[in-house]
């Protein structure tokens, strides 16, 4: 992941328009990355609650992180969603369903010391503020 954000900032992106996602597996493994990789200045995305095949992680772990890395200052750095792709991700096929986060994810977050500001942050400030859709000026659809 280090690789990847030093490729970007080379190339001229600014890190605060990266998004590193997927990010559940390494939070159980490596909080000192995580953390360093906050420090300059990306996107920490976790994205795999309510995953049939998490094979490593788990859904207290990585709320566990979220709440380890917001303690430390970096919620306004933090993403939560989803990653659905199948059927079996609904509960209609005994997955955990759409309002998992909601129903499951946010109250453990709460019960676990985060304040409503920083939920409102992970969960609504955080992605208005990295996923804005803005077109150059030239683009053919402005024309």
């Amino acid at each position: 992941m280090p690789l990847a954000v030093d490729t970007l900032e080379r190339g001229g992106v600014n890190p605060s328009r990266i998004i590193l996602g997927h990010i559940s597996n390494t939070a159980v493994s490596d909080m000192t990355l995580l953390e360093d990789l906050l420090k300059r200045g990306v996107y920490l995305q976790f994205d795999v609650f309510g995953n049939p095949w998490q094979l490593k992680m788990n859904d207290k772990a990585a709320a566990d992180a979220i709440v380890t890395l917001a303690k430390k200052g970096f919620s306004r750095q933090l993403l939560v969603s989803h990653d659905m792709c199948t059927k079996f991700h609904l509960t209609r096929f005994g997955g955990a369903g759409l309002q998992h986060i909601h129903r499951v994810i946010l109250p453990y977050l709460r019960s676990n010391g985060l304040s409503e500001l920083q939920i409102q942050e992970i969960m609504i400030s955080n992605p208005s503020r990295v996923l804005p859709l803005a077109m150059a000026t030239s683009h053919p659809l402005n024309q």
